[in-house]
């Protein structure tokens, strides 16, 4: 699935700003979901953060198939700058 976030407050400088994730759940689980980053980019007044996340499902425990992750899923960002 591709999610994007739009800050509402004044935009960013993104200029050298690159994005790291990390992807996680609440649950006792395993995490089932990875994040990379798609783009940064300032759109409209407003600065957009565009992720890909993929998710594995269908990981039962009594291997019949049935998805037994019920958890809520998390990402994580930090912001971080180039400097010369």
């Amino acid at each position: 699935m591709t999610i994007v976030y739009e800050y509402q407050g004044t935009p960013f400088n993104v200029t050298n700003m690159y994005p790291i994730l990390t992807a996680g759940n609440n649950s006792s689980f395993p995490d089932v979901f990875t994040a990379s980053f798609v783009s940064l980019a300032n759109v409209s007044g407003k600065t957009r953060l565009t992720v890909s996340v993929s998710r594995i499902d269908f990981i039962g425990a009594n291997g019949s198939n049935n998805s037994n992750w019920t958890g809520t899923f998390m990402l994580n960002l930090l912001l971080a700058r180039k400097l010369y």
